[in-house]
């Protein structure tokens, strides 16, 4: 990957990265909690 180079690049993809698992991380905190609330969601 020869664009790694560019500090820019690299810098973006860090933060993408790391937005990511923050993500996931409050998503695995709520749990299972978050399915049951979709699946009420589309019941209605």
């Amino acid at each position: 990957m020869p664009h790694l180079a560019f500090p820019k690049v690299l810098a973006s993809m860090t933060n993408a990265i790391s937005g990511v698992a923050h993500t996931r991380s409050v998503l695995r905190t709520l749990g299972p909690r978050l399915d049951l609330a979709r699946s009420k969601l589309n019941e209605i």
